[in-house]
């Protein structure tokens, strides 16, 4: 099997140029948006109020919604120019997308332990959907260092390709 590599690497640069896009005006729009909607009354009860009978970990992440925005807005800025310099072949590029992959795995995998209050079946399934999505970013940022595809930012004969 023949891969091109130089294709590879740029389509998948110009994927992560878009999402990390996408994902940095979503988490300038989704505070606002949370607000809004726990300012609510839903059949005579604050939605805000109902805060206090969710489950300790929902309550948390909605009651510092500003703190995740940043955290997310941060995460997708570091995609962002990390792809922009996967684009130019940029070793820093690579290695700064790279990071984000690892620390998403992370981060996706440390959050499945949070109290949702899901319990028997519905627990499990969250823990192997946040296993799985961990494993699937830490084999993406894994993928980033095999030899063909590093190769593409310390070679210099396939920049000019």
């Amino acid at each position: 099997m023949n891969l091109n590599y130089n294709k590879l690497v740029t389509s998948f640069s110009w994927v992560v140029i878009a999402i990390s896009g996408f994902s940095a005006i979503w988490s300038i729009i989704y505070p606002f948006l949370v607000k809004f909607f726990l300012d609510l009354t839903l059949d005579g009860i604050s939605v805000r109020e109902s805060l206090e009978t969710m489950p300790s970990g929902v309550g948390y992440i909605f009651n510092n919604i500003e703190i995740f925005a940043v955290l997310q807005f941060v995460v997708s800025l570091v995609a962002l120019v990390g792809s922009l310099g996967m684009v130019k072949r940029r070793m820093w590029g690579l290695i700064m997308v790279s990071l984000v992959f690892f620390i998403s795995s992370v981060l996706s995998f440390w959050f499945s332990d949070i109290e949702t209050g899901f319990t028997g079946i519905f627990e499990t399934i969250m823990f192997v959907y946040s296993l799985i999505i961990s494993l699937f970013l830490f084999g993406v940022g894994a993928i980033l260092y095999l030899p063909p595809i590093r190769n593409q930012f310390t070679n210099r004969s396939t920049m000019a390709s």
